[in-house]
This record gives C-alpha cells, structure tokens and sequence, in this order.
C-alpha cells in the first residue's frame, strides 16, 4: 500500500515538474475571442494564447495557423507539425515556434493591425481575417 502511495506521489511530482519545465511551450485555449472573415464570424477557428503575448490563430482545414506577436508588430505562418492540440491548449515542439513572415509567403501583404484587444490581417484563402480577443 504505502509502495504504491511513493509511486503515485513520484509520479505527480514528476508531471507537475514537466509541466513547469514546459510552460512556455504551452498556448491556452481563448474560447471568448471572435473570429471573422470578410465580416463573417468563422465558428471554426480557434485561438490560443501564449504567456509571452503571442497568439496562435488556428484556421484550419480551409486555411492555416498564423502566429502573430503583437509586441513585434509581427505575423507569420506556422506548420501544423509545429504543434499539437490537446483539450484546451496547444503544445509547441519548438520555443518559439517557427513561422515564416507573412510578407514573404506567396507575396502577401498581410496589412497587420495589431491594437489592444484585436488583431486584423490579411490571411492566404480567407481574405481579411479579424480576431477580437475577449477575456473573461
């Protein structure tokens, strides 16, 4: 009984130490945030937030994942490798991801607009994408 009581605390221990080790890794889930494409509100994306401010903005199977990092005035698309999702976050294998800059994927001028609660660029299939980030 008590082996297993040491077994079960260690293995606690050791989660709770990975996930710390790991934190920045981590994006969580903003299930308030909108998103819009060409004034439609998109049901399907997801937006996940980073610790460091970043955003990552899933808009897949009809387009991509676009990282945006709104200290830098910076956009860029990601590989779907790069991450993996589960529950309410995203996973990272790379910190920080890596994103080729939108400017130079496809020539496209993503025109970002980053302001307080509110991301707007131009994407590679869906035309003007805007993100309002609401926070609980």
């Amino acid at each position: 009984m008590w082996k297993i009581l040491g077994i079960v605390i260690i293995l606690i221990g050791l989660i709770i130490l990975t996930l710390v080790l790991t934190k920045a890794h981590w994006w969580k889930i903003n299930n308030e945030a909108k998103v819009f494409t060409n004034e439609e509100p998109l049901s399907s994306a997801k937006v996940y937030q980073n610790r460091d401010g970043s955003i990552l903005i899933d808009l897949r199977p009809d387009d991509g994942l676009y990282i945006v990092r709104p200290e830098q005035q910076e956009i860029g698309m990601s590989s779907p490798s790069s991450f993996f999702t589960l529950w309410i976050y995203a996973y990272s294998r790379n910190v920080p991801p890596p994103f080729t800059p939108m400017n130079s994927v496809k020539s496209i001028e993503p025109q970002l607009v980053v302001q307080e609660n509110y991301v707007e660029f131009n994407s590679i299939n869906k035309g003007r994408v805007r993100v309002m980030l609401y926070f609980k």
